[in-house]
């Protein structure tokens, strides 16, 4: 991806809950969709990279990490991971079949 180019959300787990990473996110346009670690603190307000976080660990903190993750559309991640790896493990299902002179048809849903 160009360094200039813009982004509009960025979602990931709470290994992605950095300064460098909320940088990035924020010097690209984007918008942070990263639950707090279950140890996160305030960071203090000296940038704007401080204050998007803690925007994100308001809402946290009064609602739960369960609650703010189905607020957030957090869970869509999960969902999608979910089928990237349904389709990731037919692919090889498909090749072994076919080796066997086997023919078949597999669709995601």
């Amino acid at each position: 991806m160009p360094p200039d180019e813009q982004i509009g959300t960025v979602t990931g787990d709470g290994a992605f809950d950095t300064r460098r990473c909320h940088t990035a996110i924020l010097e690209r346009g984007g918008t942070a969709v990263i639950p707090i670690r279950k140890n996160g603190r305030r960071w203090r307000e000296t940038c704007p990279t401080a204050k998007a976080r803690n925007e994100i660990l308001k809402p946290t903190q009064r609602l739960g990490r369960a609650a703010w993750k189905r607020w957030s559309g957090y869970h869509a991640r999960s969902r999608i991971e979910a089928k990237m790896t349904v389709a990731g493990s037919l692919e090889p299902m498909a090749f072994t079949c076919s080796t066997q002179g086997i023919r078949g048809t597999h669709r995601i849903t």
